[in-house]
């Protein structure tokens, strides 16, 4: 299928595939006269994507002269529905497109404003409406393009215009950001301590500072050992991370190099938890590459190092001897 924006009417055209390969307007059940989908004034570009996450594709459409994105939600008959509130965006949108850009694990979306010379993201709170980030200065932007440029698991914006660009993506701590813990039974569990940049437990602190540093302790091991970290407030998102309170984890490791084809992995354990101090190296922990005939220790000091094949993806699991009783 696929949908057209109409920049002189307002409109959206939707076109069915069929299975020969063509393509038929989308009709009135009743009539069979072909729909009109409203997009707000002046569409120049659409970006699709499930956006209040119920499965179904949704469209946002950037309206250049209204300065806003409309939101049209995926409705059962392959049509849309506009949100009744358009989002201001910026002095003449001219590109918009789709990314994950904030770790949440909901669709976020990212504008060009051409008239005003910023870029704009547009973070989802996963029902289809959005938190507005501070815009990213740039010239004349017209064209987006998401990608992971530098290859280092983050997305990427390509920028084109008068002058062609690129805007790195990075992680960074958070400041500000308050966490809790619940089980799958959606009950609050453990004791969440907001940390110093020495890893040590601020007082009374009841969100990040400004290294973004946390730790739950006294999380209680039952049948079902997974917990659920999200943030409660200060973040454009919730999601954190899904953890094992089991003393297990699980970490994805991929390797990249042209040259050479065997790479050497080196690096520190660290203790995550405490007791505080948390962040400490941390020795004897065993490493072991799932579906590899791979296993080591880390030493006295946190120090471990393995050889893998490079362009390749690993899952590593991480655990400690439990002693017998």
């Amino acid at each position: 299928d696929m949908a057209i924006s109409n920049g002189g009417d307002g409109t959206l055209t939707v076109l069915l595939g069929s299975a020969d390969g063509t393509f038929q307007p989308l009709t009135d059940p009743n009539t069979t006269v072909p729909l009109v989908v409203q997009s707000g004034a002046d569409p120049q570009a659409l970006a699709m994507a499930d956006l209040n996450s119920d499965g179904r594709l949704d469209l946002a459409a950037a309206n250049q002269s209204a300065n806003q994105v409309t939101i049209l939600i995926g409705n059962v008959s392959g049509g849309f529905d506009p949100l009744s509130a358009a989002i201001p965006v910026g002095n003449g949108p001219s590109s918009i497109s789709v990314g994950e850009f904030n770790g949440d694990s909901r669709v976020d979306l990212v504008v060009a404003n051409k008239l005003d010379n910023t870029i704009l993201l547009l973070f989802g709170n996963g029902d289809a409406t959005f938190t507005l980030s501070a815009p990213v200065p740039f010239p004349g932007p017209e064209r987006l393009l998401v990608a992971d440029a530098d290859r280092n698991g983050l997305l990427d914006l390509l920028v084109a215009g008068p002058t062609v660009g690129s805007l790195l993506g990075s992680e960074e701590p958070a400041q500000g950001i308050a966490v809790e813990a619940r089980n799958l039974n959606g009950e609050r569990v453990g004791s969440v301590y907001y940390l110093d940049a020495s890893g040590q437990v601020l007082p009374g602190a009841a969100s990040t500072a400004s290294n973004g540093a946390f730790i739950i302790l006294n999380v209680p091991v039952g049948p079902d050992p997974i917990v659920l970290v999200r943030a409660v407030s200060g973040a454009a998102g919730s999601a954190l991370i899904d953890v094992f309170v089991d003393g297990v984890s699980y970490i994805k490791l991929r390797t990249i190099s042209l040259q050479p084809f065997v790479v050497s992995v080196q690096g520190v354990t660290y203790d995550p938890v405490g007791p505080p101090p948390a962040g400490v190296p941390i020795g004897s922990v065993n490493i072991q590459l799932l579906g590899m005939d791979i296993q080591t220790q880390s030493s006295a000091s946190g120090d471990y190092s393995f050889t893998v094949d490079a362009n390749s993806e690993y899952i590593v699991k991480l655990f400690f001897d439990i002693p017998s009783r």
